[in-house]
């Protein structure tokens, strides 16, 4: 490329930057919650509430609130939500940030199901699962037989006769 076509492109990078951050700008969607100086609020406290939450936020709470507070602030708990990683009782203090983990893996007695494990079920335990029968059953045996222990739950798909909606209404019944 000529010397003259590289200005005329990098021109071009930064006017396109330039047009993308003054429209895109985060800046102009947030909203500072300071009170002007000299005018403070000694019965509240502002506190940041991030992750596995419906709204996160800063959320202006009444001082000796908790963190349980600052959740039901914050819209509560997504349903995949860790309710360990925070302290609910504990008291939050002016800046606080709650961060409430995910969890991707609920307990099996939360959703309800007893979970196969591909690696290590029998037939008959493999014929419990929905729309599996003797015949996929012994396939699924004979495939784990013959090249290992599946890796994921995924590798069911390897299978002959599990095919993508096979699969998808067997999995959150299965691990490895």
């Amino acid at each position: 490329m000529e010397r003259r076509h590289w200005g005329w492109l990098m021109a071009g990078v930064i006017g396109i930057s330039f047009i993308y951050y003054s429209v895109f700008s985060p800046a102009d969607e947030m909203v500072p919650i300071a009170t002007p100086q000299g005018e403070t609020d000694i019965d509240s406290v502002a506190v940041y509430v991030s992750g596995a939450v419906e709204c996160p936020g800063v959320y202006i709470l009444p001082q000796g609130s908790r963190v349980a507070d600052a959740v039901k602030a914050a819209g509560n708990w997504l349903p995949y939500a860790d309710a360990e990683s925070v302290n609910l009782a504990q008291k939050v203090s002016e800046g606080d940030h709650i961060s409430v983990g995910y969890d991707f893996a609920p307990p099996e007695s939360a959703l309800g199901i007893t979970l196969v494990n591909l690696n290590r079920a029998t037939e008959k335990e493999l014929e419990t699962l929905p729309g599996v029968g003797p015949a996929t059953a012994r396939k699924i045996v004979e495939y784990r037989t013959e090249n290992g222990l599946f890796g994921v739950t995924e590798d069911l798909k390897k299978v002959k006769g599990i095919g993508e909606g096979k699969f998808q209404k067997i999995r959150a019944h299965i691990t490895v």
